[in-house]
């Protein structure tokens, strides 16, 4: 089994550098990702599953932490992201909440105790129902005090796998385009800041997804919903293309331990982050 899943990783990487190299790829928000990570140090990402096979690889420069399943697909995932530089925290199968529960919080520790790190979480997985949230990236966020973006990737030509979350596949000489929307600021402490927050989100993922599926449509962005709450002043949208995020001698961002580390359990953390923690695995 590991064998095969050191091949398909491959496989997928020769396959996502072909449709990076050869189609038409539009990146967009990545310096507010960026000026998120520089004022909160940290950033939990939240994306739907379809767009896990773009993500991985559209998102690979931040050098994202995540969790994988130990199931068989979460052997061969685990793979593919360690191939693509992701740092993979390994739990227990999503019907095994007393086995997964000790490395959600081997995790959180982690992302606590470093600086310019991105968390990213698929909200609907590990086994859907599709696009709707699981509020464990928020529960993250809150224990981790990170502000909250969300992802959202398309493209043509493709065709969606026969999953249950009819996941994307891309294919050579099309179109792709990869938004960053946010940042929701850090949740604030007590159940309404938990709730606002989960709330926010749930909003910005399907905001975002519609935006992105109308600016590949019609070549127009359309705006943001007014009801959303996004923290001011973090820039212009930048829209980069071709195959790199950072380019003309940037430096990615690269997660560094902080000098003095945090405490284990976060000071802010409401009555329901443990209670919802467990619902964020991939």
């Amino acid at each position: 089994m590991w064998v095969g899943s050191v091949l398909v990783a491959l496989t997928y990487h020769l396959h996502m550098w072909v449709v990076w190299r050869t189609g038409r790829v539009e990146v967009i928000g990545c310096d507010r990702v960026v000026e998120a990570m520089r004022r909160h140090d940290r950033v939990a990402l939240a994306l739907w599953h379809e767009n896990l096979v773009m993500a991985i690889y559209a998102a690979r420069e931040f050098r994202p932490t995540t969790l994988a399943s130990k199931s068989d697909i979460g052997n061969v995932i685990s793979a593919i992201l360690v191939r693509m530089g992701y740092r993979v925290f390994r739990g227990g199968t999503s019907r095994s909440k007393s086995r997964r529960t000790p490395v959600l919080h081997e995790m959180v520790d982690h992302f606590r105790r470093h600086r310019d790190i991105m968390l990213a979480i698929t909200v609907d997985g590990s086994a859907g129902p599709a696009r709707k949230m699981k509020p464990g990236v928020v529960a993250l966020a809150e224990q981790a005090e990170a502000a909250i973006f969300v992802m959202h990737t398309s493209c043509r030509p493709c065709f969606r796998i026969w999953t249950w979350d009819r996941t994307r596949f891309p294919l050579a000489f099309g179109r792709v385009v990869v938004m960053f929307e946010g940042p929701i600021p850090p949740p604030a402490p007590g159940m309404s800041g938990f709730r606002k927050a989960r709330d926010q989100t749930d909003l910005l993922l399907r905001d975002t997804a519609a935006r992105v599926e109308s600016y590949l449509s019609t070549g127009e962005m359309p705006p943001p919903d007014a009801a959303l709450e996004l923290c001011p002043d973090y820039g212009a949208y930048d829209t980069r293309r071709g195959a790199k995020l950072f380019t003309g001698g940037a430096t990615p961002l690269t997660p560094s331990p902080i000098e003095e580390p945090a405490e284990p359990v976060a000071p802010n953390a409401s009555a329901e982050s443990p209670m919802r923690l467990d619902e964020a695995l991939v």
